[in-house]
C-alpha cells in the first residue's frame, strides 16, 4: 500500500457500518473519511504492506458471537446478525450450567451469588457436564447464514463462463438464490457485469444505461481500467423478459413465495441424481415444501417422478424462454435451467 499523507478530512464522520447486535451502551461503528476501507487497512498489515494506521478492535474489526452458543446468551455478549435479545433473556446457564444473571444496570451479567456450582473443586468430575454440541439448534444457525456468490473483493461471476451468452450466469444467480439463509446479490450482478484484476475493477459503477450521459451514472474508482461490459445495461434488461435481470426477479418471487427454500432444510432425492440433474426437496415445520430440480447440462433433461407427490410445477428458471413441460409422470427440465414443483 502506498503512503498516503494524512489529512483531517479523513476524520469526518460519512456513516455507520452495519454492526451485529451489542452490548448495552456500545455505540455505533462510525464510518471515516479514510482514503482505505478498514478491512482493506488490517489486510495490509496482515500481509506487511504498509498499514495507513494502526488496526484497532472495535473500530476495524468485528467480534461475532452468535446465540447457538449459550455462553453469549448467559453472560450477555452476544453479537450476531439476527434481531436484538431482550434482557429477560440474558443470564441462564452456560456451556457447563453454571448460573449467570443478568445485571441491567451494568449492562453485563455475573455469576449468581450464593449458588456455586462447585462447593469442592474436587467434585468437577461428577458435576461439571462437558455440553452436548449436538443438541444446539445448528438448524437455525444455518438458516441465518449468508450465502453470496461474488462479493466486492472478488472478480465477478460473468467473467468465469468464457463464451457464455447469459445461461450459465443465469445459472450461477439461480443456484445463489435457491440456497437456504439470507442470499444477497452483490451489485451489478443482476444484470452480468463484469470486472476482475484489480479491486478497482471489481468495484465498476453500476451499469444502469449505455449513454453514459443519462442521469445516475457516475464514474468509477480512478484508477480502474476502462472495458465494456458484456451484457446489456439496467435499462435494456428491463424491456428483455428473458434478461438476466429479469431472471433475478423471478427467483426471488419465488424465494419470497416459499419461505422454505431459505429456511428449510435440504434433503437430497437421491432417485433422481445424476451427472446432470440435482435433486433435493426444501422441508421445515409449518413452512409448504417444495422439490426443486436443477439441469445442468445445456440439454433439456426428462426427468420421472413416478410416485413422487411433488407433481405441481410452483416455479421455472430457465436460461432462455424454454418452458417446463409436465406430462404425466415425465418432467422436462429446460437447458441449464431450474424447476420448483410443490405437492399436489
Amino acid at each position: 500500500m502506498k503512503y498516503v499523507p494524512f489529512s483531517e478530512d479523513e476524520m469526518k464522520v460519512v456513516g455507520e457500518y452495519l454492526r451485529p447486535t451489542e452490548p448495552v451502551g456500545m455505540p455505533a461503528t462510525p464510518k471515516l473519511n479514510t482514503p482505505v476501507t478498514p478491512k482493506e487497512n488490517v489486510r495490509a498489515a496482515w500481509k506487511h504492506e504498509g498499514a495507513l494506521w494502526i488496526p484497532s478492535v472495535g473500530r476495524d474489526t468485528i467480534c461475532l458471537e452468535p446465540r447457538i452458543n449459550v455462553d453469549h446468551v448467559a453472560r450477555a455478549e452476544v453479537r450476531d446478525l439476527e434481531p436484538p435479545y431482550t434482557d429477560e433473556t440474558k443470564g441462564g446457564p452456560d456451556l457447563f450450567g453454571v448460573i449467570w444473571e443478568y445485571v441491567p444496570v451494568v449492562g453485563g451479567s455475573m455469576v449468581q451469588p450464593g449458588n456455586p456450582v462447585l462447593e469442592d473443586v474436587n467434585d468437577w468430575p461428577e458435576i461439571i457436564k462437558f455440553p452436548d454440541i449436538e443438541a444446539m439448534d445448528w438448524a437455525h444457525c444455518k438458516a441465518v447464514n449468508a450465502p453470496f456468490y461474488t462479493n466486492h473483493d472478488m472478480a465477478r461471476g460473468a467473467g468465469y463462463y468464457g463464451y457464455d451468452k447469459g445461461g450459465r450466469t443465469k445459472l450461477a444467480l439461480g443456484l445463489n438464490l435457491m440456497m437456504t439463509g439470507n442470499a444477497f446479490i452483490y451489485y451489478g450482478e443482476e444484470i452480468g457485469m463484469k470486472g476482475s484484476g484489480k479491486d478497482e475493477n471489481k468495484r465498476a459503477p453500476m451499469y444502469w444505461s449505455a449513454d453514459g450521459s443519462e442521469e445516475g451514472m457516475c464514474s468509477g474508482p480512478p484508477d480502474m481500467d476502462s472495458f465494456d461490459q458484456k451484457f446489456d445495461s439496467v435499462k435494456a434488461q428491463l424491456e428483455d423478459p428473458d434478461s438476466i435481470l429479469n431472471y433475478c426477479r423471478a427467483a426471488i418471487r419465488i424465494r419470497k413465495a416459499f419461505p422454505v427454500i431459505a429456511r428449510g432444510a435440504t434433503v437430497p432425492q437421491e432417485e433422481w441424481l445424476n451427472e446432470t440433474i440435482c435433486a433435493f426437496t426444501r422441508e421445515g415445520e409449518e413452512m409448504e415444501p417444495v422439490l426443486i430440480l436443477i439441469n445442468t447440462s445445456e440439454a433439456a433433461q426428462t426427468v420421472d417422478l413416478q410416485e413422487s407427490p411433488y407433481k405441481q410445477i410452483a416455479g421455472v428458471l430457465a436460461s432462455a424462454s424454454d418452458k417446463a413441460v409436465l406430462k404425466g409422470t415425465k418432467l422436462t427440465v429446460p437447458a441449464l435451467g431450474i424447476v420448483i414443483l410443490r405437492q399436489q
